[in-house]
């Protein structure tokens, strides 16, 4: 492996374990600001440095603002879903969960056969996540359901995604996606700050979870698409769910059972497997 490679997959695993543990500082200012509060901050103040950083007004034409709204709005639906269900959810299975949407889209754009067996492995994988084992208890389906919108919402994104990025640069799309949403979310986002001028260390603390959970997990991936392909990136997207289970341990206590943590492995494997025997296009695309 060439050093730049080598730095390009070291930058791309501090990418996803900046998300996640961006993710789970984000869970621990709940009691603080709420799910809602925490990821309008998220939201908006990451997109205001991406807006002075990237400065997308200038370079975006009313065609594309047409196809970045919504880009936007789906990407602050699915944040505002993730947070929601990650106040009544562990982080690992919330982002297992989350994966499987844009994991079955990508097996239906497939016909291999191999494919029947990463589905059934995802549906192993959900089945051990969701079914209670030695008398405990299901997870809570508001959290489960709240994922799944979640994951919806990460299809919509890739769709008109894919839409915006035919039109604009990455970058551009990226800011302007994350204008949208930060519009979207600008009631939740003022009243959260205007609340957090008396606690300005919490309000630090939302500032840190934007920067850790969106602006430089963006900034690496920016990096390293120039680098490796679009297989790499998708192997190393689905070591997420094990990254958000790592965090969710070491950061707030979520010690999964055995039969979860098999889960988590379950979709992981089925993820990987997809991207290991499909085509360049059909890559999983990572939130932002």
């Amino acid at each position: 492996m060439s050093s730049r490679r080598f730095l390009a997959v070291a930058q791309m695993l501090a990418s996803v374990v900046s998300l996640q543990f961006g993710s789970s500082l984000a869970k621990s200012l709940f009691p603080i600001f709420g799910a809602v509060g925490v990821v309008s901050m998220r939201i908006g103040f990451a997109a205001i440095l991406l807006a002075v950083i990237v400065r997308p007004f200038s370079r975006m034409t009313r065609d594309s603002w047409r196809l970045a709204a919504p880009y936007g709005l789906s990407m602050a639906g699915m944040n505002v879903c993730f947070y929601l269900a990650l106040d009544r959810l562990p982080m690992g299975v919330t982002v297992a969960i989350e994966f499987i949407g844009p994991l079955l889209l990508s097996l239906s754009h497939s016909r291999r056969v191999l494919d029947i067996a990463w589905l059934a492995l995802t549906v192993a994988g959900l089945t051990l996540l969701l079914y209670p084992h030695g008398g405990g208890k299901f997870p809570d389906p508001v959290g489960v359901f709240e994922a799944a919108l979640s994951s919806v919402c990460w299809v919509l994104y890739i769709i008109t995604g894919k839409r915006l990025a035919g039109r604009v640069d990455a970058t551009i799309a990226a800011a302007s996606g994350l204008f949208i949403g930060g519009l979207a979310m600008a009631p939740w986002f003022a009243a959260t700050v205007v609340s957090g001028l008396s606690q300005p260390l919490w309000l630090g603390a939302g500032v840190l979870v934007a920067v850790l959970s969106s602006a430089l997990p963006y900034t690496l991936e920016c990096l390293v698409m120039k680098v490796l392909s679009g297989r790499d990136l998708g192997i190393l997207y689905s070591l997420e769910p094990v990254a958000a289970a790592c965090a969710g341990l070491l950061l707030l206590g979520e010690a999964l059972s055995l039969q979860k943590a098999l889960g988590i492995v379950c979709v992981v494997v089925a993820s990987a497997g997809v991207v290991l025997n499909g085509q360049e296009e059909d890559i999983l695309d990572p939130p932002p």
